[in-house]
């Protein structure tokens, strides 16, 4: 039994628990509804003209699984305080950061696993260790393309608990979230993190000293890292590899030719079968290089899905962000959707390059995520809803709770 068996067993169980004791069951706001669940219905549908079968019905579980996960989160949020997803945040971030610092450590038990019948060079198999081991991973969790967003979603979400209730210590926590996700040196994650930092300290009028206070911060700490890993290097299959010579192989213009290739293959793809597409989680399985996935999350809902269904999938992500910057202009808890937004504004800037939401492990965290945070939690025990014009949910709330009693 695999990992997402579990948890789809464990989702399943929690749901029919509710049932049995005559629990209601929260659907949250009905775009988010639609918005979740609608790849998963593409991607049920799309076994009806896969061109690989297996392929279709394992990312159609990853898809099931987390619209579960968004479920289940949904119900946690109800009663959710604001300590309570702080600590959890705090607690998820630090016991991250740990686990790579021990793969880096060689503690036993946190080796990065490569499976066998990979079908990499040996060649391949050293630039990947190199990749590995020179930028921020998790030997769980995923490598740096996989594990940057999460940490920088991270970030955002105490961001927004510190915009509900300030606090310096929730602010540092979110500054080290974010300084973690940047030395993951993914150029497209760099571009979208600072992009939506820019939209989040224009829509929240952050003060420009601050801001550049904390630019100042973040230099300075890199250049200290950049000046002590000019001295390192690290010991890979019998070979010495300098850091800084990963490090600047990743800042030329070679990562960006394989990536304009890359879009320039999957474009054909998608332009052989623009009606239907290949079925979701479609790729050549005889190719274990760079090119098997688009890194691009768009392009590859039209590899899955056509022009037409890959479109309407599209629109289901962008219709998430929207969610959060559009039906609360007037709530006192409009700081926290501001903040969640620009998280996922950021997530879609950085999916234009990686492909990250393909991935079983950042998919279930990014949705689980979402549900906790589609409501905004109550900042003390104290405090009621009231006071942030966050009313429970009624009973009977099998029904569609409108955008306003859900915020």
């Amino acid at each position: 039994m695999s990992v997402v068996d579990l948890a789809l067993m464990l989702c399943a169980v929690f749901f029919a628990v509710r049932f049995a004791t005559l629990h209601s069951v929260r659907f949250g706001p009905p775009t988010l509804l639609v918005a979740v669940l609608t790849p998963a219905c593409l991607a049920f549908g799309s076994l009806l003209w896969t061109v690989d079968t297996g392929l279709t019905a394992a990312t159609t579980i990853k898809y099931v699984y987390a619209a579960l996960l968004y479920l289940v989160a949904l119900q946690c949020a109800d009663h959710l305080d604001w300590k309570t997803l702080v600590r959890a945040c705090l607690v998820i971030l630090s016991s991250w950061l740990l686990g790579s610092l021990a793969m880096y450590l060689d503690v036993p038990g946190f080796d990065f696993f490569i499976p066998q019948g990979h079908g990499f060079t040996e060649s391949e198999m050293l630039a990947l260790f190199a990749s590995i081991y020179t930028r921020l991973g998790h030997p769980y969790v995923g490598q740096s393309n996989d594990f940057g967003p999460l940490l920088a979603l991270i970030g955002f979400v105490l961001l927004a608990c510190a915009r509900l209730k300030p606090s310096r210590w929730l602010l540092a926590a979110s500054w080290l979230a974010f300084l973690c996700s940047l030395l993951t040196l993914s150029r497209g994650l760099m571009v979208g993190l600072c992009a939506s930092l820019v939209l989040f300290v224009w829509i929240g009028r952050v003060p420009l000293r601050r801001v550049a206070g904390v630019a100042g911060a973040t230099a300075a700490v890199f250049a200290v890292l950049a000046f002590t890993a000019a001295e390192l290097s690290v010991e890979i299959q019998d070979q010495e590899i300098a850091i800084m010579e990963t490090v600047e192989s990743r800042l030329t213009d070679v990562t960006v030719i394989a990536r304009l290739e890359g879009y320039r293959e999957i474009l054909g793809l998608i332009l052989d079968r623009p009606a239907l597409g290949y079925g979701a989680g479609y790729f050549d399985k005889s190719r274990p290089d760079a090119l098997v996935a688009a890194h691009n999350a768009f392009l590859e809902q039209w590899k899955y899905f056509g022009l037409v269904l890959g479109t309407l999938s599209i629109v289901c992500y962008l219709a998430i962000a929207g969610y959060f910057f559009g039906p609360h202009r007037n709530d006192p808890a409009k700081p926290f959707y501001d903040a969640i937004g620009c998280a996922w504004v950021f997530l879609l800037l950085t999916s234009l390059v990686e492909t990250f939401f393909e991935a079983t492990t950042p998919r279930a965290f990014i949705y689980f995520m979402l549900g906790l945070c589609v409501r905004p939690p109550v900042p003390d025990a104290t405090e009621t809803r009231a006071r942030l014009n966050v009313p429970p949910l009624p009973p009977d709330s099998h029904r569609f709770a409108s955008s306003r009693e859900r915020a």
